[in-house]
């Protein structure tokens, strides 16, 4: 038995994926052989319920109940991720990656271990749910499974604050099936459930000393559930650990697919995700945040979603030994254009560090792109061209004129009460004492977006804004991804030669770009001559001379370098 004592003096707020009683599962070769639902059941014997799934930055915990109705906790570390894929496929690495790309943050790496299986090191928990998603949109894969070090701490407690749950039978169904539980249904938080992935919260029922026949039921009734609470952090018990599987997915349990979020642009993702959204004005939207787009979705009770769009400038990224000169790349990349700027990331990762390279002002550019490739290839490794990348962030409020009077309760009643009456407005003020807030309910029935303007005049006179904005996920990347140690110049059609045939795929673009369409990468390719021109006649014209053996079409074409 291994023993940490560790003084946290804390509480951490729990959620997971939907429960259900566990079943038997297959499990994994190598040195983590035995399985995740194994090793549960070592520490809770052959049967027990998911209670909740705690995912952390660097591993998890979960919460089980046992059939005497005491509760486990679990807490794992993770160490790595793998991937198999269906026999004689090859898995489409840079597509996953570029789809769970995060900017700003070093991007994990795929690589292959046999022909049906790699691996991913992903520490961070919220970029392995964007890789996962990815993976799961591909055919080919056929199976994700993460190697845990897991063992269980006998210290700790965990209370419960708030069911989730997930049914098509309508609120009231829960409360009536199962009496015993004694839950009162939360309305104001069905938007934070349906965020977490389920239909309805309701709070109450605390005490599981006798829950564990009820939950079994509910489950086999078709009932999703997650209980989310606080779990005490004094101490840790930590009983002998064991290296196993957890499977995140297999193909024959997987459903529907998913969509990679990998649009061609921004502006159509946004239509076909977000529908009925309502146009802010950037500098004006309650939430401050610096931002090129804003808008907001409203939920059922006068509360909305706020999204935030950001750009970011196009970006060249590599990475190079740590003992590779940085002035020597500086000046390399000055040469080729001294208004790009060159940054080295100063902690290290691994044995490389990362290198960026950005435009001063305007768009780098295809041709500066292949400039720097031709130059730096031989120092630099796993070059990447980012371009037309956007951020999606998101903020939760439950209620458009709520405020925290925890701040201080007097100064912001009297502030509210003040505003009320010099603007003539109709309307109660409402405490809401489980949330020790005060919350403005008008006389009148007001639209979604009257009740918005409000509150956007009553933080213009007053200063205050709504109790409640939350972080609601993690921000997407949306935007588009060309590796540069893939591509070749001047092939428009992707077929990996450059010929007559290419040059005709431009003109055909050219005329009619709707009817002779070119991927991503085609157009990248093609954009060989000229100086941020785009895609025109010429750059067919030096493909033909590059037929008649005027040039060289596996590089940079003199005239794009002079």
């Amino acid at each position: 038995m291994k023993k940490i004592t560790a003084i946290l003096l804390s509480a951490v707020l729990t959620s997971a994926p939907v429960s259900a009683v566990t079943a038997n599962a297959e499990t994994a070769e190598g040195n983590y052989a035995e399985s995740y639902e194994n090793v549960l059941k070592g520490f809770a014997g052959e049967n027990y319920i998911h209670l909740s799934f705690w995912d952390q930055y660097y591993g998890n915990t979960a919460h089980i109940l046992d059939t005497a109705n005491k509760i486990h906790i679990i807490p794992s570390s993770y160490h790595g991720t793998v991937i198999t894929v269906e026999e004689g496929t090859e898995l489409p690495v840079e597509e996953i990656t570029d789809a769970a790309f995060i900017a700003g943050s070093a991007t994990p790496e795929i690589t292959k271990v046999d022909n049906d299986t790699y691996t991913l090191e992903a520490i961070r928990s919220d970029q392995r749910k964007l890789f996962y998603d990815a993976l799961k949109s591909c055919d080919c894969v056929s199976r994700i499974e993460e190697k845990l070090v897991t063992y269980e701490d006998t210290v700790n407690a965990f209370a419960v604050q708030q069911w989730y749950i997930k049914t098509d039978k309508g609120p009231e169904a829960l409360t009536e099936e199962y009496p015993e539980l004694d839950l009162v249904y939360s309305p104001k938080f069905k938007k934070d459930a349906e965020r977490q992935g389920f239909d309805y919260c309701y709070t109450g029922g605390l005490d599981l000393s006798n829950a564990y026949d009820t939950l079994t039921n509910m489950a086999e009734s078709g009932y999703g559930f997650m209980l989310s609470g606080i779990m005490t952090c004094l101490g840790q018990d930590i009983t002998e650990e064991h290296e196993c599987t957890r499977i995140v997915y297999t193909k024959e349990n997987s459903g529907t697919s998913g969509t990679m979020r990998s649009p061609e642009n921004v502006e159509e993702y946004l239509r076909e995700s977000y529908e009925k959204r309502i146009p802010l004005d950037k500098d004006s939207a309650l939430f401050t945040h610096k931002c090129d787009e804003a808008f907001m979705i409203p939920d059922d009770d006068h509360g909305a979603v706020f999204y935030f769009i950001e750009s970011y400038p196009e970006m060249i990224n590599f990475k190079v030994p740590k003992e590779t000169d940085r002035n020597l790349i500086k000046q390399i990349v000055s040469e080729v254009d001294d208004k790009l700027v060159f940054e080295c990331e100063t902690i290290a990762s691994g044995e490389t560090y990362n290198c960026s390279v950005k435009m001063k002002d305007g768009a780098i550019g295809s041709v500066n792109v292949k400039k720097l490739y031709n130059r730096l290839s031989d120092v630099a490794n796993d070059l990447i061209y980012r371009f037309d990348q956007s951020e999606i962030t998101y903020s939760a409020c439950p209620y458009l004129t709520e405020y925290d009077l925890y701040i201080n309760e007097k100064e912001i009643t009297e502030k509210l009460d003040e505003y009320l009456k010099d603007n003539n407005v109709k309307a109660a003020l409402v405490k809401q004492s489980e949330r020790n807030t005060l919350r403005i309910v008008p006389d009148d029935d007001l639209s979604f977006t009257e009740h918005y303007d409000l509150a956007q005049d009553i933080k213009d006179k007053t200063g205050l804004m709504p109790y409640g904005f939350s972080d609601t996920g993690v921000p997407p990347i949306i935007g588009k991804t060309i590796h540069l140690n893939n591509y070749v110049n001047g092939d428009a059609n992707c077929d990996k030669g450059v010929g007559l045939a290419d040059a005709l795929a431009i003109l055909q673009y050219v005329a009619n770009a709707e009817k002779y369409p070119l991927t991503t990468q085609g157009l990248f390719n093609a954009d060989i001559v000229g100086e941020g021109d785009g895609i025109t006649p010429l750059d067919a014209l030096e493909i033909q001379k590059w037929d008649a053996n005027y040039g060289n079409p596996y590089s940079v074409p003199q005239s794009a370098l002079e």
